[in-house]
């Protein structure tokens, strides 16, 4: 949900709970001007970055998740929603040297379009850790929502294969 803190994860068979890791809940720090998420946070079912497979671009490996979207819309979806969204593009993180791809949708005129860099950039911030880079200079790519939709991706599913239990909130 926007402006919550908790990290919430979709396990097998769909349960939505708050993700513990180290025996902790985890929750997203506040960074000032932000709080929690800004936009509603999810996931695209049947997708994986693979941690095994090194992308050639980046010189990272994906994060063991399914790829996230940011629905940066004024709507605040409830936890659990299933949301139709236009596709913007995708924006590629570099999250603690792993590859973390995030598809972004919505009206690009939308003014939460803006704080989407800097937040990516700074969340970690709070904990100790340093600011995020981005791979392709910031910029919004289409190639990876190819390789998803045609199911080409290299570090993608393969069938029977997909672990759909790493979804944040909405």
């Amino acid at each position: 949900l926007k402006h919550e803190h908790y990290y919430f994860y979709i396990q097998k068979l769909n349960p939505i709970k708050q993700d513990v890791k180290k025996g902790k809940l985890r929750f997203v720090h506040n960074c000032f001007p932000h709080r929690g998420y800004i936009w509603n946070y999810g996931a695209i079912p049947q997708t994986w970055e693979n941690p095994k497979h090194m992308d050639f671009e980046t010189q990272t490996k994906g994060d063991n998740d399914p790829i996230d979207v940011c629905e940066i819309g004024d709507r605040v979806a409830k936890r659990g929603d299933i949301i139709t969204v236009k596709v913007l593009g995708v924006i590629c993180l570099i999250d603690e040297g792993e590859t973390d791809w995030k598809i972004i949708a919505i009206d690009i005129k939308d003014p939460n379009a803006q704080k989407l860099n800097e937040w990516f950039r700074i969340y970690k911030i709070p904990t100790g850790k340093p600011e995020n880079k981005f791979g392709f200079g910031g910029q919004f790519k289409n190639k990876v929502l190819n390789y998803v939709a045609t199911g080409k991706c290299p570090s993608g599913p393969k069938r029977g294969d997909v672990p759909l239990y790493s979804v944040s909130s909405s």
